[in-house]
């Protein structure tokens, strides 16, 4: 392996995990930031959109992956995966707000 790609690989671990890791640090450091909420909604997009969607399309989509198990229209396999992304994630949202967040109304809540 070359030296740029190994760079490439550093500089790529660099942005992608201690950059943010960073900013969450200074930010909870500055009292901008409650871990709770972050942590729920961490939570919450894993367990809706990398877990339960990937059920659904499990069921829907044919194992080549190219289309709906049902038809080959494009078009009808675009909206599915626009109707399953957008459902899955908002509703997720909204469990997490209307249940898990109830007092978390802000960036700072520590309630």
């Amino acid at each position: 392996m070359n030296t740029m790609a190994i760079t490439g690989m550093v500089t790529q671990l660099a942005i992608s995990l201690i950059a943010p890791l960073g900013l969450l640090i200074y930010f909870r450091q500055r009292k901008w930031l409650s871990w709770k909420p972050l942590g729920i909604g961490v939570l919450i997009f894993v367990l809706f959109s990398q877990v339960l969607e990937k059920i659904l399309h499990m069921v829907m989509i044919d194992s080549d992956g190219t289309s709906l198990k049902w038809t080959d229209s494009v078009a009808l396999f675009v909206l599915y995966a626009v109707l399953a992304a957008g459902i899955f994630e908002e509703v997720g949202r909204y469990i997490g707000f209307k249940w898990m967040l109830k007092n978390h109304r802000d960036y700072l809540s520590k309630r």
